[in-house]
């Protein structure tokens, strides 16, 4: 289900949480993503894909949590959008 807000478009769907991604679906997300910090988008793999917390992620990949929660939000924005767009896609 997507809401919409001030800021775009935001959403309650399943790929929010720690490990709710697959490998390929992240990579796939982030090529069209505009981030482009290593140490952002291993923090994010390490929580979207392997299930880290915030804190572990961040942690381990010396990121601080402030900029980790504007990089995992803009995230959230494109995978809302291309499930939004893919509907234009399927036959």
């Amino acid at each position: 289900m997507l809401l919409r807000n001030g800021m775009g478009l935001l959403s309650k769907d399943r790929y929010t949480s720690p490990g709710s991604m697959s490998i390929e679906h992240f990579r796939c997300l982030v090529e069209i993503s505009s981030i482009n910090s290593q140490k952002t988008i291993m923090a994010m793999e390490d929580y979207f894909v392997h299930g880290k917390t915030r804190k572990e992620a961040c942690e381990r990949n010396n990121v601080a949590q402030s900029y980790f929660s504007i990089s995992v939000k803009k995230f959230i924005k494109i995978s809302n959008a291309v499930a939004q767009a893919s509907k234009f896609y399927r036959r």
